[in-house]
This record gives structure tokens, sequence and C-alpha cells, in this order.
């Protein structure tokens, strides 16, 4: 008959006091096992002790079906999860069901081990990838943080990582881990494996399906695109690298090696490549440029890799879910003196921010406010695209909104001089510790422009750009390639913007004065 439960029990945690006397090895189990915390054990489930080698475990369930010859799987667990479930195993010879099912009560398998399959890899292959993610790096992440990355250091750690050998793809992706930890990278970047790219690329950055690279990026990753196109581009022209399967832009005809020219009629040549992005996000403001399902329309102009030609396209947009909603709240306020004040509070900026925004202004002209407030407490960011065409409908055109700053250089992202604002009547902007990226870029042009003051506490600090790079294996890796500066150059990144009052003012002089001190400065 099996032994009680209790004395059962004693046992168990007599070896586990025993076991974790032990040194611990800071080694990854080994195992052919399917874990623990599945709902039903199959037979022959063994775990390799970091002590030796040895086998401390032997059959651990009587239920579940005969399993298939074991899979290499990659497995690590704790020290204290190991003594515990190996002492389990060892000590508990009979009663089986019982012991396990005493073992899941007591938690004793939570969290014990992670198991997932690996997959071999070929020397040529780890070798490629480690230089791919080393040349996306070197000519891609900027250091916005100042966290000590140099391009010297980042040379070191991949000669070292180019010189070791690999049996598993899993083992590459630890040591690219690695690499990126000692680089000093900022907290943004990091590695990718297949799974966490699908998840992430199940949202389309462009909007419309494809995937855009420079020139120099496109004939290091792909080779040459054409003898014609070679001759007419510049290195810092934007090439489409890949064409998403039954997208958008492979419905309209876009294909790998396309150099795009221009978007909605705005030449792109040497633009960086997120810039291009950001403009195909941003949505055309004719109401009546409006696809059968109802998306908003974006006009591609692009060179034929193949023979040169230059085409027009116009590529609907999709909404994600189709349901998409302007993330926009209007509200009416009257103070003590009788002034009204128009509300607009601003909770994202998806593709409908901006015209969402521009909707409520008119609609509260319409109802003669004397000022407005724009809330964007609590508002982390979006498509920077929509901050830029919101500041615009405040400040009107040809002033500047935000410095792009990348490794290709400086871009000055300046409103169309003819673009006239929608309303010059007084404006308040409402900020905190949440307000972020995107929302800080249109604060910020808003304030040093001189069109607003900001009301608050001081920003997040989020002025980063990032993009995602995908390999030929399916993983990729997410960096820095950027960062935001506001139009007086001010560093949103890690600082935030600081307002210019904490409460919100109930004097109107002290609003007037700090807009003339605010002038006095430009």
């Amino acid at each position: 008959a099996p032994p009680p439960l209790p004395v059962a029990a004693t046992a168990v945690f007599a070896s586990a006091l025993l076991l974790s006397l032990l040194p611990s090895v800071p080694r990854p189990l080994q195992t052919t096992v399917v874990t623990p915390s599945v709902s039903r054990f199959r037979r022959h489930a063994y775990v390799r002790s970091p002590i030796g080698g040895a086998r401390l475990g032997r059959r651990i369930g009587s239920s579940g079906s005969q399993s298939e010859r074991p899979t290499r799987v990659d497995a690590r667990i704790g020290k204290r999860g190991f003594v515990k479930a190996g002492g389990l195993c060892l000590l508990a010879p009979v009663g089986w069901n019982r012991g396990i099912q005493e073992a899941k009560g007591m938690g004793l398998f939570d969290n014990v081990i992670s198991v997932r399959k690996m997959a071999p890899v070929k020397p040529e292959d780890a070798r490629a990838l480690i230089e791919d993610v080393f040349e996306t790096m070197n000519s891609g992440f900027v250091d916005t943080n100042n966290n000590g990355f140099t391009k010297e250091r980042w040379r070191q750690l991949t000669d070292a990582a180019l010189e070791k050998e690999y049996q598993y793809r899993e083992e590459v992706y630890a040591e690219i881990r690695s690499m990126l930890e000692q680089a000093h990278v900022d907290e943004y970047t990091t590695f990718l494996d297949p799974d966490e790219v699908d998840g992430m690329t199940k949202y389309d950055i462009s909007g419309v399906g494809i995937n855009l690279v420079t020139k120099e990026q496109f004939r290091r990753k792909v080779g040459s695109i054409s003898e014609k196109l070679d001759e007419d581009s510049q290195d810092k022209d934007v090439f489409v690298l890949a064409v998403l399967k039954d997208s958008a832009a492979s419905q309209a005809g876009l294909e790998l090696g396309d150099q795009i020219i221009a978007v909605d009629g705005a030449s792109v040549r040497s633009m960086p490549p997120f810039e291009v992005l950001s403009r195909i996000q941003g949505q055309i403001d004719d109401k009546e440029d409006k696809s059968e399902g109802g998306a908003s329309r974006v006009e591609i102009k692009f060179r034929r890799a193949k023979d040169s030609t230059v085409n027009t396209v116009q590529i609907p947009r999709a909404v994600t879910g189709g349901s998409a909603k302007a993330p926009v709240e209007t509200a009416v306020e009257t103070d003590r003196k009788g002034v009204r004040r128009g509300v607009i509070t601003l909770s994202e900026f998806n593709s409908k921010a901006a015209k969402g925004v521009e909707e409520a202004v008119l609609e509260l002209e319409k109802q003669g406010i004397d000022q407005y407030i724009l809330d964007l407490r609590y508002n982390l960011g979006g498509v920077a695209q929509e901050a830029v065409e919101i500041a615009g409908m405040f400040m009107g055109g040809g002033k500047p909104v935000t410095y792009t700053v990348s490794n290709t250089g400086e871009l000055l992202d300046i409103l169309d001089a003819e673009k006239k604002p929608l309303t010059t009547k007084p404006l308040i902007v409402r900020v905190n510790f949440l307000t972020a990226s995107a929302s800080e870029i249109l604060a910020g042009a808003l304030q040093d422009n001189c069109r607003a003051v900001l009301v608050g506490t001081r920003t997040f600090g989020k002025g980063v750009i990032q993009g995602i790079f995908q390999f030929s294996d399916g993983s990729g890796i997410k960096l820095t390639i950027g960062k935001y500066l506001t139009p007086r150059r001010k560093d949103i990144n890690k600082k935030g913007i600081q307002p210019d009052f904490f409460l919100m003012p109930r004097d109107e002089s002290k609003i007037s004065s700090k807009l003339n001190q605010c002038y006095e400065t430009t």
C-alpha cells in the first residue's frame, strides 16, 4: 500500500533540505520532458540535474497516453523548484497520482520549469544572423540616452560571438541578447524571437503592408536593385524591402525593390524610412477620398525596379479592427467671470485623431467659445504625424514642429506655409506624468512657438523613434533609430517637458505675461 501522505510529504521536504545545501550550477537544465505544469502527465519523463548530469526523475505519471519519442527542448529551473520537484519524484516510489496531486496542491510545480523546442542551426546560418544583427545595429541604432554604446565595443562583442559554436538557434538568440546587454543599449532596444516578431507585425506600422529601407540597406540585405535605379537614385532614397501578402500594397501592385518617390504629392526623396512610413500613416484631408470600406486612402508615387517606369497608386489604409474611433471628447466650461472654454480631451493619437480634433474645433467655434483647453493628460502617444497635423490646426503654416534626429542627420518638420490655423483664440494645454511620445511632440511645439501655455506636471519623457527589423529566420530586433527634439531643440527623452504652471491660472494676466516672455526669447 502507498505510504500515508504525511509520510511522503515529510520525505519530500527532508530530501529538499539536503539537496538545497548543494551548490547551484549556473547553467540550464537539459530535459526530455514536457512541463509538469500541463494537465496530463506523460510517462518516462526525466529531468537532468546540473549536479553531475544524474537523472533525478523516474516515471511521474500514470495518466495520459504513452509519450512519443522525446523532443530536445530548452528548459530552465530554479534551485528551489528543482529540489522540491526532484525530491518528490525521488521519494514517492508509489502512489504517483496522489503524489503528483499533492505536489500540485502545494504549488511545487508553479513556475518550476519552462519548456520550448530547440531548433538546430547550421554554423553558416548562425554566423549570418549574428552579422545581420551587427550591421542593423551598426547602421541604425542611435544612443539617445548616452548609455555608452560605441561601435568599437559592438564590433568586439560581435567578433567574440562569431568565434563561438552553436548547436541550436536558441543559443544564438541568447548570445545576441547578451551582446546587446553588454553593449549598453537603451531599454527600448531588444532582440525578438520569431514568435515575438509575429506578435508585433500583426499591427502593420505602414497601414498598407510594406516595409521600407534605404537604398544602402536594401543592397546590403538583398543585393543590387537594377542598373537604371542604381544610377538614378541616392543611397538615402527609400525602397520597398518587403510587401505583406494580401495587403493593400500587394493588391495595388507594389513590389520588392520599388523606389518610393512621393507620398500624397509630397516628395520623400532622401527622407529616413521611418519618416516616409509616418507620412503614409497620415490620413488624407479630403473627406470624399475614401475606400469602399470607409478607410482613408494614401497616394504613393513610385519608380518600378524592373524598368524604371514611374507609377502612382491610391491605396486604402485599413482601420485596425474596422472600428477605430476618433479619440476625442469635447465639453464647454464657463468660469466665474463668464469666460467660456472649449475643452478638447485627446486620449491617443490614432489614425482619426487629427480629423477628430479638427471637427471638435470647428464645432466649438460655432458655439462661440472664448478659449480652448487641450487636455493631453494620460495620453501615451501614437502616430507622430497626427501630432504634427494637430499642431498646424492651432499654429498655422510655416512654423517648426519638431526635429527628427537619426544617424542620417537631422530633419526639421515645418508645416506647409499656406496652411491656415482653425482658430487663433487663447489655448491652454494640460499635461501630466503620463503625457508621452506624440503628446510631447504636440505640447512641445505649441509651447516653443509661444502658441500655448502648459499646465500640470512634467511629462513622461519618451522622445525616441523605434523601428522593427526582421531577419531571414523570422527573428528580429526592435531598436531605437532616432529621437525627437522640440522646435527650440529641447531633448524630450528621459527629461520630459516642464509646464509653465502647476495649477490652472485664475489670473489671465499671468498667461499673457508668460507668452510675452516666450516671444521675447524667440
